[in-house]
């Protein structure tokens, strides 16, 4: 195992690929037996959950975010809510019956027929970011078997998530761009056309006057739109929507 470690941090600092860097993560804990590798990216203020890298299929994931379970998902809250300590599925399950029971409950029973049997989740946080990164190794194993299998191999586990998560911090935002990105946006942060144009046209320094007359419209009407971004992003100020949209990903200056 102190081989595959030392391996993990070689082919990380020599790769300038970020797609290869997510493959080199995702062959290491496979080989340590985590068969679902999963990693949530959050905005540190409020909590929402903004993507995922996954491993694991975009039709799974598809479902996973049309279904709201990001919503519901105990090991999001968790991460959210800044425990340090490990979340095991199968030993916490009543959590997924707290907030949303049903709809909860469908994602247990989904999750189990995917697979993934136990889990872990780690939480980590940088003082410098703005975001939250939580990396979630699911496995097959039953969870006798899945306990002794972290404690054996703690200490890979620890540094290699550590190792994963500092990377991901550095460059998710080039990674979200290549996949395996599968981003969030709930309806009241989902902007029309004109919104993104004006977006467009501020991130670039423009004033509303200006940016009236690059679109043909009146000042009223970008008033109007630059209210509503702000309204949806939940900005305080102009400069603070562009970079909201921005590191969301719905727009790139």
């Amino acid at each position: 195992m102190e081989n595959q470690l030392i391996d993990l941090v070689t082919d990380l600092k020599d790769t300038s690929d970020n797609l290869s860097a997510w493959d080199i993560a995702e062959k290491y804990f496979e080989n340590l037996q985590f068969g679902a590798i999963n990693c949530g990216v959050m905005e540190k203020g409020d909590g929402a959950l903004v993507g995922f890298f996954s491993n694991m299929s975009a039709g799974w994931m598809a479902h996973y975010l049309d279904s709201g379970y990001d919503q519901c998902d105990p090991l999001i809250k968790h991460v959210v809510d800044g425990k340090p300590d490990s979340l095991f599925l199968q030993e916490n399950k009543d959590l997924f019956t707290t907030s949303d029971p049903q709809r909860s409950g469908n994602m247990f029973r989904e999750v189990e027929q995917e697979g993934i049997r136990s889990s872990v989740v780690s939480p980590f946080q940088q003082p410098s970011s703005r975001h939250i990164v939580g990396i979630n190794l699911g496995s097959a194993l039953p969870t006798a078997e899945f306990l002794r299998l972290v404690r054996s191999n703690r200490m890979e586990i620890l540094v290699g998530l550590a190792l994963v998560q500092n990377y991901l911090m550095t460059v998710w935002s080039d990674l979200r761009r290549q996949g395996p990105w599968f981003p969030v946006q709930s309806e009241n942060t989902i902007l029309t056309p004109r919104e993104r144009e004006v977006l467009l046209w501020l991130s670039q320094g423009l004033r509303n006057d200006r940016i009236s007359e690059k679109m043909n419209v009146a000042v009223v009407t970008v008033n109007f739109h630059m209210q509503s971004i702000k309204q949806k992003l939940e900005a305080k100020t102009r400069e603070h929507a562009v970079a909201i949209a921005v590191s969301r990903n719905l727009i790139e200056p």
